[in-house]
């Protein structure tokens, strides 16, 4: 009847809760003047992060991929039914034609129509169970991702309105999201091998439902009844009364302005009701009479851990043995090609046998540049540059050498917006190894275009906290003007010294510990070694170099 507000790492293989996000937590740090009254202190800057697990099926399991890989399976059989359908078709029309009797049956003696048939039988058969696999999963992803979403949101909203008085400035920026959208942008640090591939696939397909999705919101009277039907009451929140998910098919006459972000109206609406006193005294008013605010998502994926660095390195290890042997082939002089490896690594969120044989080393980089496209022309909708250019370079996007990885050149005319030119080469020159400067620039980027930001890797209590304790480092010295009193690598230092703390003694720690019941970071010395040095946490504070759950007590195992 009151369902518990948390869902821990544990149950990821309960198939009843598939639908749940996963250890989702709203991480802040604020920075407040101590030389306030602490009776009226207002906060000098918030800055909130959603972290959480992958928005991922994991109870459906991932032997053969994600969604992603599912629904070009799918586009695949569609066409194998057509083509399928088209041949018996064919072969039934070419015995009529043939023959005399004047019958209006096939007899069943015809084996070449009967085959043809059955192969159409069971083709429809497949597609009839793919289609059914692909449609649970999108719905279970999908409301991760909206869960999520919603709570970044309502985080943003939270902060905007409690950390000044300045009424202007709250409804500048209420109706900066109302009229292009609230940016999300997903930091994602899965590796693209195993079981985790899956999941990045699982997620991409989940974000890219996301940006159908608009939010409303509405005054709840106490006196007012929730009926249960269509609203689902919210418990545990001191504001937040019911939701309600509501589909309307888009108008075709309200497509959009060149000007605005949001082009096409959401299909799906998430209604939230409010309490009727925060909805009048706090709720901006921009927001308020179901002003529709749509989500803008994208997902940046980078993997940053040994699974990643092991999966780059086979990989580069094969082209560049691959490169030599056509370099070198000739009929008296040719190079064997390499064999096919299976990467054994240590998995810091080892849950179970993990096929690392599967294997896509592009789907990061295709992935990023979805995004990176995605968040430029937000960019350049919102801060609009005349002939901007791609930096170090004198040709627009599009137009360069084919030297170049072509599939960071298929954006459309426009040009890379100078708040990107960092993340953009960070892209650039990510294929084929760990570079943590795509998420960490990213991250920067969505806090400039007043968006939200979201963290998770499988579980989102162990990469995920090394991720956000870095950034809060960063925002405490931007906040304290550290940057411009030290020089690049004593700044670094101090960063890196002060996400430590936090690590240690933040609060991460205690998320771990309700999650899997130990306060420690699921990662050994081996794998520490092999994190991007900004990442990486002390070892009094991991678990170990045994897995299993040895090091505690004696049974089960820490995954996340």
């Amino acid at each position: 009847e009151h369902p518990a507000p948390y869902r821990p790492s544990s149950s990821k293989a309960v198939e009843i809760l598939s639908g749940i996000p996963m250890n989702v937590h709203v991480h802040s740090i604020v920075l407040n003047d101590s030389t306030q009254n602490s009776e009226t202190i207002r906060p000098l800057s918030v800055y909130s992060n959603v972290t959480c697990g992958a928005c991922a099926d994991h109870a459906a399991g991932f032997k053969s991929g994600g969604l992603r890989r599912f629904q070009l399976k799918r586009n695949e059989l569609i066409d194998i039914v057509k083509k399928r359908k088209t041949d018996l078709i064919s072969k039934v029309q070419a015995y009529f034609q043939s023959t005399r009797s004047g019958s209006r049956h096939i007899p069943t003696s015809n084996i070449e129509i009967s085959q043809a048939r059955q192969a159409c039988i069971e083709a429809e058969q497949y597609l009839a169970d793919l289609t059914w696999a692909c449609a649970v999963r999108r719905a279970n992803v999908l409301s991760h991702a909206i869960g999520i979403g919603l709570t970044s949101f309502l985080s943003s909203v939270s902060n905007l309105c409690h950390s000044t008085t300045d009424v202007n400035r709250i409804n500048a920026k209420a109706e900066f999201w109302k009229r292009h959208g609230y940016l999300i942008c997903f930091e994602g640090l899965l590796s693209a091998a195993g079981k985790e591939l899956g999941m990045i696939e699982d997620t991409s397909v989940a974000i890219d439902m996301l940006n159908g999705v608009g939010v409303q919101f509405f005054p709840h009277n106490p006196a007012e009844q929730i009926d249960g039907r269509s609203k689902v009451a919210v418990y545990g929140s001191q504001y937040l009364r019911w939701i309600q998910f509501v589909h309307q098919a888009p108008n075709p006459g309200q497509q959009g302005t060149p000007e605005n972000t949001t082009l096409v109206q959401p299909s799906f609406f998430l209604q939230v009701g409010i309490d009727v006193s925060y909805y009048n005294q706090k709720l901006p008013v921009p927001l308020r009479n179901g002003a529709v605010v749509r989500f803008y998502s994208m997902l940046f994926e980078m993997g940053v851990d040994i699974v990643q660095w092991t999966a780059n390195t086979s990989a580069n290890a094969r082209k560049t043995v691959a490169d030599k042997r056509n370099e070198s082939f000739s009929p008296n002089n040719s190079v064997a090609p390499a064999p096919d490896q299976t990467v054994s690594t240590f998995d810091d969120d080892d849950d179970g046998d993990d096929d690392m044989s599967s294997q896509d080393f592009d789907i990061l980089t295709t992935l990023n540049m979805e995004a990176f496209k995605k968040m430029n022309t937000f960019a350049n909708i919102v801060y609009p540059q005349p002939n901007q250019q791609p930096p170090n370079s004198g040709l627009a996007i599009g137009n360069e050498s084919s030297s170049v990885n072509p599939l960071l050149f298929n954006l459309e005319s426009s040009s890379v917006n100078p708040l990107l030119f960092n993340l953009y080469e960070n892209i650039r020159s990510s294929a084929g190894k760990i570079q943590h400067g795509v998420i960490d620039c990213a991250a920067q980027a969505a806090t400039q275009l007043s968006g939200g930001g979201v963290i998770f890797c499988k579980s989102g209590k162990d990469r995920t906290a090394m991720q956000v304790t870095l950034k809060q480092a960063q925002f405490l010295n931007s906040g304290l003007k550290r940057e411009s009193e030290l020089d690049k690598d004593s700044h670094k230092r101090t960063v890196y010294s002060d996400a430590t703390l936090m690590r240690v003694y933040g609060t991460r720690l205690a998320i771990c510990e309700k999650n899997v019941g130990a306060p420690k970071y699921a990662f050994n010395a081996l794998q520490v070694k092999f994190m991007p040095e900004m990442l990486r946490p002390p070892l009094s504070v991991v678990a170990g170099f045994l897995k299993g759950g040895q090091v505690f007590t004696g049974k089960g195992f820490i995954e996340s």
